[in-house]
């Protein structure tokens, strides 16, 4: 379907280009948020190591502090391709970037125009600083995101078929 090769092409000029922006980051201090980034690092490295629960992180904050699905995400492929700082990053990068996907499927059933649409997200997602802010940084927010918007997009679809099983799909995804 060329729709949807448009809908990847997109995604990958997305990510391409947020993995470029990511390279143009030479110190992650984030004024102050240096010790978020240490310990999304140290929770990933947690589940990937399969540490003890009394194991401490920089900010002090306990395990479940932060919702933990992210974090046992990227430990899986931390296990795959390493468990160094930019394979972290780099995988946080690609799990925070699929948010795409909900927000094309749900504008397209909203009635958004299918022709421009790639287009369209495309250029609010590149252009759009909170966008690329949650992208870029290794937390929990886009990936929590993209389970409440493709939550609604099953619920809507569901709703308006009628369909019971994709309604209650939608509820447990969102």
């Amino acid at each position: 379907n060329g729709k949807l090769l448009h809908l990847f092409i997109f995604y990958g000029l997305f990510v391409v280009l947020t993995f470029s922006l990511t390279g143009l980051v030479r110190n992650i201090s984030g004024a102050g948020w240096a010790g978020d980034w240490l310990s999304s690092y140290q929770r990933a490295f947690f589940y990937l190591e399969r540490q003890p629960l009394q194991t401490g992180f920089i900010d002090g904050l306990p395990l479940f502090f932060r919702p933990p699905i992210f974090f046992v995400v990227c430990s899986h492929f931390m296990a795959q391709a390493g468990s160094s700082f930019p394979v972290f990053q780099l995988t946080s990068l690609f799990i925070n970037t699929l948010v795409f996907f909900p927000v094309f499927f749900l504008a397209a059933k909203l009635g958004f125009p299918r022709k421009i649409l790639p287009w369209s997200l495309f250029a609010l997602f590149i252009f759009n600083p909170m966008v690329i802010q949650n992208a870029t940084y290794p937390w929990a927010r886009s990936l929590a995101s993209f389970f409440a918007l493709t939550g609604v997009y099953l619920y809507h679809s569901g709703f308006r078929k009628k369909d019971l099983s994709q309604m209650g799909l939608g509820l447990w995804a969102g």
